[in-house]
């Protein structure tokens, strides 16, 4: 048995091939994710509009699908998604009212806290039980936006990514995931479905919202240009799936650093406070943060280093391994010297910016700044802990994974120093296909539970 595995993300579409009887993930490859659209025929480029074409999307997937379908007898399709975002279409043809309106758009942002400080002031007493803290990225934001400035007429359906591209493959309306649909704001964790009564606060009702689901058997059927109909299975978040693979249990900590930050607590509960709660599998929920520091200030750093080496040094940029191990190594050389580094504040993209304070003469090199940043990673994470676990509960586990944090060993050893305990890495660095096998494996009844790895 063979199934394919396909996340849908920002910038790229992943696909694999995943063994449900052996526990492989193989034969991986990637392609573009298409572009915001832009130009005369939509908006210039300098717009606050970040939208993308269903239509391109579901075709870029459709070929992904087609070719493993050539050489591999596939018998189920899984999706991982980006969350937030939507689509408006008319339920009485399908017809798309809206492009997708992604999680990157801007038009929600403004003054005075945006569109979702307006929210928060009509439905504070409502938003608790999303589990979000609401911000103008999170759905409902910009579909409340949207809809008070462009008063669209008509009948209107409500859509998500995973089920916007399954309707275009199989002509067929399938329910929401939990998983994707807490990521819009618009969901009642307790009752476990759209919180009916926050869409009424806000003049939503009207709107037609599919159903909610979470089942092991599939939500449509797809055929490829040639071959046997194909079951499809309900998209998942793409957190959700990367939490699943990296294999963290109840209780288990998961700390993951790549291009953004997150930190999360698998609970056995469902508990709200000073962070996100996020539907889970198995009845479990995630504490999550996400403003953990990442490889995106990581970045602005090696930018103000290949500045100074291509403007003032005629140097040529270098990337790829190599160049992360000599700086890796003059890290190493920064900490084992001894002296205090400087102190970091890695919020380099906020409105107000980051910090660097403490600076002594002898700590001013590029080995002494990354020891720094890693530094206030690792402090970070362990904010972010207490943050999750005021009780001051220990992890049932330590878990690393995303691209910065599985090829730093300095920073993960750093990390595991602050806590006080191992760090593991994730089972499988390709942690959101790892994490769609393991539904697979439960789909399919190879398990009774998908946090199970026999």
């Amino acid at each position: 048995m063979l199934w394919l595995g396909i996340d849908a993300g920002s910038s790229f579409i992943k696909a694999a091939l995943l063994d449900p009887g052996s526990g492989a993930v193989r034969e991986g490859r990637s392609v573009p994710a298409p572009p915001f659209l832009d130009g005369e025929n939509f908006f210039p480029a300098s717009s606050s509009r970040r939208e993308i074409s269903v239509d391109a999307l579901a075709e870029t997937v459709k070929a992904l699908i087609g070719l493993y379908a050539e050489k591999f007898p596939i018998e189920g399709i899984l999706f991982s998604v980006q969350m937030h975002g939507f689509e408006l279409y008319s339920p009485c043809d399908g017809r798309a009212v809206t492009n997708y309106v992604t999680w990157q758009d801007r038009r929600a942002f403004g003054s005075g806290g945006g569109t979702a400080a307006k929210i928060r002031e009509i439905a504070a007493g409502e938003l608790r039980r999303s589990g979000v803290i609401l911000n103008n990225s999170h759905s409902l934001s910009p579909l409340f936006h949207f809809l008070e400035e462009e008063k669209p007429a008509g009948p209107l359906a409500f859509a998500l990514l995973g089920d916007a591209v399954i309707r275009r493959l199989t002509a067929q309306v399938i329910p929401i995931h939990p998983t994707e649909a807490a990521s819009t704001g618009m969901y009642d964790l307790e009752s476990r479905d759209w919180n009916r009564r926050l869409l009424d606060i806000l003049s939503l009702g009207k709107i037609e919202f599919p159903p909610v689901a979470e089942k092991r058997e599939p939500a449509a059927y797809f055929r490829p240009a040639a071959g046997k109909e194909i079951p499809v299975y309900l998209p998942v978040g793409d957190h959700q799936a990367a939490i699943l693979g990296s294999g963290a249990g109840p209780g288990g900590m998961v700390i993951n650093i790549g291009t953004g930050g997150q930190i999360c607590w698998v609970d056995n509960g469902l508990d709200f406070g000073p962070y996100e709660t996020r539907p889970f599998f198995s009845g479990l929920s995630l504490r999550t943060l996400s403003d953990l520091p990442s490889g995106r200030s990581l970045s602005a750093l090696v930018d103000f280093f290949w500045d100074i080496g291509e403007n003032v040094f005629d140097l040529e940029r270098e990337a790829g391994r190599e160049f992360w191990e000599k700086i890796n190594a003059l890290a190493e050389k920064a900490l084992a010297t001894g002296g205090k580094l400087p102190a970091m504040d890695m919020n380099f993209f906020d409105e107000e910016g980051g910090v660097i304070r403490g600076i002594h003469a002898d700590k001013f090199g590029a080995g002494s700044l990354i020891a720094a940043a890693y530094t206030a990673m690792a402090d970070a994470a362990f904010d972010g802990y207490r943050r999750l676990e005021p009780g001051g509960v220990k992890p049932a586990s330590l878990t690393g994974a995303g691209g910065v944090l599985l090829r730093t060993p300095l920073l993960r050893e750093m990390i595991s120093r602050r806590f006080g305990m191992p760090l593991k890495t994730a089972l499988h660095p390709e942690d959101v296909m790892y994490g769609l096998l393991k539904l697979g494996r439960w789909y399919a009844g190879y398990t009774e539970d998908p946090l199970v790895e026999k």
